[in-house]
C-alpha cells in the first residue's frame, strides 16, 4: 500500500523521471523536492550548518510553477551547497508560491554526491490535482 505522500525514481532514457504525490499541492511540491535533493546528493550527505531560505515564483500556470520551484531549489543547491529538507508554504496558488525552506549545507568537494543535474525540462511533465496531487518531471543529468 501506498502512503499518502511520498516520491519515486522512474526510468526515462539518458534522463531520470520524479514521480511524487501527496495529499494536496505543498505536499507534492515538497516530495518533488526531496526527490530531486535524493538524486543530488545519492540520498547522503554529511551536513555542514544549517540555513533557510525564501524561494518566490510566480507564473502564468501550474507547470511553469512546478519547473520553477525545482529550478530555484537547484539553483540553491549548486551555488550554495544547499539540500532543501523542510518546506513551508506561505503562498501557493496554481500561479504563485513564498516559501519557507529549511535546509543544511553539504560540502561537495569533500564527498562524493549523487548526479549532476543539468536542467528540470518540461518534457513529460504532469501536474494532476484530482484524489490528491500528482506530479511527473523528468530531469536532465
Amino acid at each position: 500500500m501506498r502512503s499518502s505522500a511520498g516520491w519515486e525514481f522512474f526510468e526515462h532514457t539518458a534522463d531520470v523521471g520524479i514521480r511524487a504525490w501527496g495529499p494536496d499541492f505543498a505536499a507534492v511540491l515538497t516530495e518533488t523536492a526531496r526527490g530531486l535533493m535524493h538524486l543530488l546528493t545519492g540520498g547522503s550527505f554529511t551536513a555542514t550548518e544549517q540555513a533557510s531560505f525564501t524561494v518566490k515564483v510566480t507564473t502564468h500556470d501550474t507547470q511553469e510553477l512546478v519547473v520553477g520551484w525545482l529550478q530555484e531549489l537547484l539553483l540553491k543547491f549548486e551555488l550554495e551547497h544547499l539540500v532543501a529538507d523542510v518546506c513551508v508554504f506561505d503562498e501557493l496558488t496554481s500561479q504563485r508560491l513564498r516559501a519557507t525552506v529549511e535546509a543544511q549545507r553539504c560540502n561537495p568537494i569533500a564527498e562524493r554526491l549523487g548526479h549532476e543535474v543539468k536542467a528540470i525540462t518540461y518534457h513529460g511533465l504532469k501536474v494532476e490535482m484530482t484524489n490528491g496531487c500528482r506530479i511527473e518531471v523528468i530531469v536532465d543529468v
